[in-house]
């Protein structure tokens, strides 16, 4: 598929698969095959970002995740794979594999080892110059990664490579002032993350969709789906969950894990991130939210 005809088509929710493990620690592919069943019902989704534990999970071990996804995706499904690493090379290696694969685009963060912008732009060309069917989104997300982006950078390079770098996602805290930025930079399609948190004002400021955790993917697209006029109504009831949820992002991913495995995903709570079992009192107020919330039935 050329790049042009994927920019029409990569857009709305794609939700950010977790990374299930067993309890020994090893990626458990069983619970891989459980989640790419449950997410059939989306035409796009997310693999190997921050909500997927990347970076404590080794080269070899992404490789397999994403060759998994790659050879059971529906047809027409589309997956966005996470390349962000801790150093270039460990980055530049995902990004060619997964340009091999064919994946349709890569999702890509600044290394950690990378602390200055410039350095930062040098990195992105070394990147676009893997790529050739697979597309670009560029992710701003220094508290996580190495170094921001800004929209400059992001601007000078959709420029140059306009069929390449075709998506962003602002990450940075606070995000709407690059959000803002980002959209008006002609056909550049622009993604909100932190969970989906700031959906209606990435909406509102012409957004083209969205990255959440994966539990919310089907009452995000209804929202997103909605008339501006009703969205925050029913965007109000899913605010609590989202909110209680990114106390951190290590609690995130587990609550997530946790709601996947309520909704019938054969996956555990089994962690990477450094995190201690969910009390009953969390456990407790994490359910009474996702029932409001329209992702738990009542």
């Amino acid at each position: 598929m050329a790049a042009n005809e994927l920019l029409d088509q990569l857009h709305g929710v794609v939700p950010m698969l977790p990374t299930p493990f067993a309890s020994d620690g090893s990626v458990d592919f069983a619970g891989c095959e459980s989640l790419a069943n449950f997410a059939e019902k989306h035409p796009a989704v997310a693999l190997l970002g921050f909500g997927a534990e990347c970076l404590t999970l080794t080269t070899e071990e992404r490789l397999a995740v994403l060759r998994f996804f790659a050879s059971a995706r529906s047809a027409g499904r589309h997956i966005v794979a996470g390349c962000t690493a801790k150093t270039e090379s460990e980055a530049l290696r995902l990004v060619e594999s997964a340009n091999e694969l064919g994946i349709h685009a890569v999702m890509v963060a600044t290394p950690q080892q990378l602390e200055l912008s410039e350095d930062a732009e040098h990195f992105f060309r070394r990147v676009i110059e893997r790529l050739d069917e697979t597309t670009l989104m560029v992710q701003d997300a220094p508290q996580w990664a190495g170094s921001p982006l800004g929209a400059e950078t992001v601007r000078r390079l959709h420029t140059e490579f306009p069929e390449i770098l075709r998506y962003a996602k602002p990450e940075t805290v606070p995000y709407i002032d690059l959000m803002a930025e980002l959209v008006r930079i002609p056909s550049l399609s622009v993604f909100a993350g932190l969970g989906g948190a700031g959906l209606l004002e990435a909406l509102t400021l012409g957004a083209t969709g969205v990255i959440p955790f994966s539990e919310a993917g089907v009452e995000l697209a209804r929202i997103f789906e909605l008339p501006e006029q009703e969205r925050g109504g029913r965007f109000a009831d899913f605010l609590p969950l989202i909110s209680f949820q990114f106390q951190s992002l290590e609690f995130a991913v587990q609550t997530s894990k946790a709601l996947l495995g309520a909704q019938g995903v054969a996956i555990t709570e089994m962690m990477r991130l450094p995190i201690r079992p969910m009390s009953d009192i969390s456990r407790k107020f994490l359910l009474e939210h996702a029932r409001r919330a329209h992702v738990l039935p009542s």
